[in-house]
């Protein structure tokens, strides 16, 4: 008898598997952000573009990612995004 409510229990047993948006890939989690977190993950943003503002080892380097990244349609699709909630 316990051995058959142990199968059953085995059967009946959820499993959870995270949303996935249509691409196939699981959300970022600053994309999950809200609130206060959000505003400290804005503002580490912030402080990170000053610092490479005023490095030249850091500026060099992410000269160089973006000449890798640029030419993708994904970073196309991205900065036009941007472009667009950016308007002054």
């Amino acid at each position: 008898m316990k051995d058959i409510i142990e199968r059953i229990d085995g059967i009946l047993e959820y499993t959870y598997n995270p949303h996935k948006v249509k691409s196939g890939r699981v959300r970022s989690k600053s994309s999950k952000l809200t609130g206060t977190e959000k505003l400290k993950y804005i503002k580490s943003l912030k402080k990170k573009a000053k610092e490479r503002k005023h490095n030249p080892e850091l500026k060099r380097k992410q000269k160089l990612y973006m000449k890798k990244h640029k030419r993708t349609s994904q970073y196309k699709r991205t900065m036009d995004k941007y472009n667009r909630l950016h308007k002054n």
